[in-house]
Formats: C-alpha cells, structure tokens, sequence
C-alpha cells in the first residue's frame, strides 16, 4: 500500500505522477480505479495522468487496463550509456563473475539507497533475475556495507535516519551499534561480508572500488548460494579475488 502522495513544498501533481508510475513498476497491468485506491486519489486525476502518458508513449493501454511502456527503457539505455561508472569498472566485475562463476555487481549510494547499476553473472549461475537499476539498503549487501564503511560517519547516520535499518531477511543488522561495529571492521581489513543479510541462502563478500586520486566509485561484490560460499572459498579465496582484481583496475587506472 502506498501512502498519499505529500509535496513538502514540491509539485503535488508531480508526486502524483511518480507514485501512479510506482505503482505500474510493481504491479504490471493496472486499471484507473486500481491505481487511485492505492495511491488514495481521485480516479479522474489518474486517467488524467495516465492519459498523457499514453500520449507520450509511455504508457500502453489495453483492454482499459495499463502498463509502462517501452519507452522507459530508452531512458534507462541512455543512463547506461552516458554513464562514466559503468564503463570504468565493467571490467572489474566481467572479471570477478568469470573467475568466481558467481553473481558479481557493482553498486553505488544514491539518496541514501544502493543502486545495482551492473551485473555479470559466471558459469556456475543457472539463472540470475536481473537486478540492475535495483535500490536496496545498504546495509543488507556485501557491496552496500563496503559503501557505508567509506563514509563519514555522519554521513552514514544521515542515512541511517533517512531509511532506517530495515531487516530484509532474519539476519539483518537492524541495530546502528552492531552496524558501526560492522562497518569498523571493514575499514580495517578492507572486506564487507553478507552473511544472509538479503536473503538467508545468499552469502556475499564485497570492497570498494577507488579512483587513482581516492575517490571511491562504488561497491563491488560476489555473492552465490551458502553451500558455495563457505569455508576457505568464503573467508579467503574470494576476498583475494577482489583484492586482487581492484588492484589490477587501479594500476591499470594510473598508469593507463
């Protein structure tokens, strides 16, 4: 359930609109009257709505019902190819899906969530939903908790007040304490594991990826099912790999 759109100063009509489109992004096909119960609007402001939306193509209309339209991935297209971040470390997680045969992303911090903004997958992923342009919390992903560990401390309590410590599995870190702990830790050895923390099968190790001038571009991580991600393969072996294969990057990045 949505809550009613709320302007704080912004554009009511604008909030409206973003909340129908919310709303077609989870639901698939939708009717007018479906919408505006869930959103808590009148029924003519969302075929308003809808109908110039339909009218830009970017919505489809059948059988009275809608849906987003494929225009929209035209605009994702052109984030992806007007992306600098994308382009610098494809590579990076080419590489670390090839050589684990694992998940591999990269994530960043945009408006306190993390965003999957690339995604490989390796040899031993039957099938992997693709999650690019997915926002999560950070603090539930390997890449997301090496972000945090690169902030301010300020910085990551901003965030922390802004989206809260949401438990997205049982293992969660929901409290700021253990979360801080947590995040000291990887700042000293480097490594930000997920033991489950998204989902209870799912385990994932994860670093920072840095410019030669230090400015951290993002998160990077490996993750797979526990039964492959345990042991030596787990606490030393994959951490190497990233370790490794960031290293490489830079050195490529500096003198390149």
């Amino acid at each position: 359930m949505h809550d009613p759109p709320v302007t704080d100063g912004g554009v009511k009509s604008d909030e409206t609109l973003f909340a129908i489109l919310d709303v077609l992004k989870n639901e698939g096909w939708a009717h007018v009257s479906e919408i505006a119960t869930e959103i808590g609007v009148a029924n003519s402001t969302v075929h308003r709505h809808l109908q110039s939306l339909h009218d830009n193509e970017f919505v489809v209309k059948e059988d009275g019902a809608y849906r987003l339209g494929y225009r929209f991935l035209e605009l994702g297209a052109a984030v992806r190819s007007n992306d600098h971040l994308i382009r610098e470390v494809k590579t990076v997680i080419t590489d670390l899906a090839i050589e684990s045969g694992e998940s591999s992303l990269f994530m960043v911090e945009e408006h306190g969530r993390g965003v999957i903004v690339y995604q490989e997958t390796g040899s031993n992923v039957d099938r992997m939903q693709p999650h690019c342009g997915l926002r999560v919390p950070l603090h539930a992903f390997a890449a997301g908790k090496a972000v945090l560990a690169a902030l301010p401390n300020k910085r990551v309590r901003e965030i922390i007040h802004q989206r809260g410590l949401e438990a997205v599995s049982s293992q969660s870190i929901t409290d700021e304490d253990t979360l801080f702990t947590e995040l000291e830790r990887i700042r000293e050895t480097g490594i930000a594991y997920n033991h489950g923390e998204n989902m209870e099968v799912v385990r994932g190790v994860g670093a920072t990826v840095t410019r030669p001038d230090g400015e951290v571009l993002g998160g990077v991580s490996i993750s797979g099912p526990m039964h492959r991600m345990k042991g030596k393969r787990f606490t030393r072996e994959l951490p190497e790999l990233i370790q490794g294969t960031i290293g490489e990057f830079e050195i490529l990045a500096t003198h390149g």
